[in-house]
């Protein structure tokens, strides 16, 4: 069963069981973001929470970078708010998604970890991925009440061939 090592800039370490292969054999190398299938939709906000959050803005939208990286082999996110808006809530955690093929060779969308926040920027590193196949990346912020932010862009990054050292 892999597991999803996520690290942050201060090294702790969170090991998740969620984390599934990523991909079959052979998948298709999109030519376009528009061919991904839609983001998945977050839970709504819970209505007693109306009160408490009206003079709060729900999180801001993240900037996603995405890089390989070799020792360890993996695969490197970072993010952060360049502005961040002293009326959003603080965030409370950071969902990541990884989109793939499933056993189907249909494209979906996957929350693959979730991810305390700390101080921003904040940085993972993804392990465990299967060569020569191309990953698709976003992260959405979860503030203190629950309220779930835009996703970030979708970044994509080709996976790792046999013959990369």
């Amino acid at each position: 069963n892999p597991v999803c090592i996520l690290e942050s800039p201060s090294k702790a370490v969170l090991s998740s069981k969620e984390a599934t292969p990523v991909a079959q054999n052979e998948v298709q190398v999109l030519e376009s973001l528009d061919d991904l299938p839609p983001l998945p939709e977050p839970p709504s906000p819970l209505p007693e929470l109306a009160d408490k959050v009206r003079d709060t803005l729900p999180p801001q939208k993240p900037e996603l970078k995405v890089k390989r990286v070799m020792r360890p082999r993996g695969i490197a996110l970072t993010w952060n708010i360049t502005k961040i808006n002293p009326k959003c809530a603080p965030v409370e955690s950071y969902h990541i998604f990884l989109c793939h093929e499933n056993s189907d060779n249909k494209l979906i969308w996957r929350k693959i970890g979730e991810i305390k926040a700390l101080p921003l920027p904040m940085a993972c590193t993804l392990s465990q991925f299967l060569t020569s196949n191309r990953y698709y990346f976003t992260i959405q912020s979860k503030d203190i009440f629950g309220r779930y932010g835009p996703f970030c862009d979708i970044k994509g990054i080709p996976g790792f061939s046999d013959d990369l050292s």
